[in-house]
């Protein structure tokens, strides 16, 4: 009697124990700071089998937004097929996996799954200004502004989507309407980094404008130090101006933090060159021309 007694006992504990298990799981697979702590709480939930199909599904995605954070596209994508299967009406996995397919540079499967977003919600403006992208990064550029307008139209806020729109018309040559929304995008978000960057870009290549450009390269650096593609922009900013021992110190910041930075190299050896040291310029040269052909194997 006695045994039988604790047996009920312990078997009691035990399922208070997994229900208190599975309820921590529940937690961290919602939401964590740490993506590997997502990561395993959501497979626990996976791998159990007391959980409801919807709870694996939600689990699955949940996943995969991990996965998204830790750029495993592939693992992501996979977790989103998943989540899918067990639940078609998981809408966050088509612009999630959408948006894990442009960073696979898989334009058109990343368009289909925005516009499955978007038959399930007309007014998610995430996925129009997620399918514009992957428009752009085809170079259908008026496609890209199209959505990116519809987005605006739903949210005049949307700083990202100004962002986006302001890189489009970079592309088509329409300066004026690009600066503008780069503006409008830093009047929304003052720290959006990306938008002061792309906004140095236009000063530099399109505009010539080598003071504008390099303080926006310098704001960049302040908002992100290791941004080496900040230094070599301003490197070349400065070799625009001819300060090329301004422009080789930017050069020398970027490769401080990346040895292995082709670009860099490339224009610190360009600058070397114009500077009358034709020997490090071509040992600079010849340097990120290898680098170059290792990418390609």
């Amino acid at each position: 009697m006695y045994r039988r007694l604790l047996s009920s006992a312990l078997l009691a504990v035990t399922v208070v124990l997994a229900a208190q298990a599975s309820d921590k799981n529940l937690r961290r697979c919602s939401g964590s700071d740490n993506p590997d702590v997502q990561i395993a709480a959501c497979t626990a939930l996976i791998q159990s089998s007391r959980e409801t199909n919807e709870i694996v599904a939600t689990a699955f995605y949940n996943r995969g937004n991990a996965y998204l954070l830790k750029e495993q596209y592939n693992q992501a994508i996979q977790d989103y097929d998943q989540a899918l299967r067990l639940n078609p009406k998981e809408v966050g996995a088509f612009s999630n996996r959408g948006y894990a397919y442009v960073q696979k540079e898989q334009y058109d499967q990343a368009i289909q799954d925005y516009d499955r977003a978007l038959r399930f919600d007309p007014q998610d403006t995430q996925a129009f200004a997620g399918r514009g992208n992957a428009y752009a990064q085809k170079g259908q550029y008026d496609q890209a502004i199209q959505d990116y307008d519809q987005a605006l139209r739903l949210n005049p806020k949307f700083s990202t989507a100004f962002y986006l729109r302001g890189n489009a018309y970079t592309q088509k040559g329409q300066y004026d309407r690009a600066l503008q929304d780069y503006e409008q995008a830093l009047r929304l978000n003052p720290n959006d980094e990306d938008a002061v960057y792309s906004r140095g870009f236009l000063f530099l290549d399109k505009l010539r404008d080598y003071d504008r450009a390099i303080r926006d390269y310098d704001q960049v650096l302040r908002l992100n130090p290791r941004r080496t593609q900040a230094f070599v922009g301003r490197g070349l900013a400065y070799e625009g101006k001819r300060q090329y021992d301004r422009a080789i110190q930017d050069y020398d910041q970027a490769l401080h933090i990346n040895p292995n930075d082709a670009v860099a190299l490339f224009w610190r050896g360009e600058a070397k060159k114009l500077k009358g040291d034709t020997a490090g310029g071509d040992a600079d040269l010849a340097r990120a021309s290898q680098l170059n052909l290792q990418g390609k194997r």
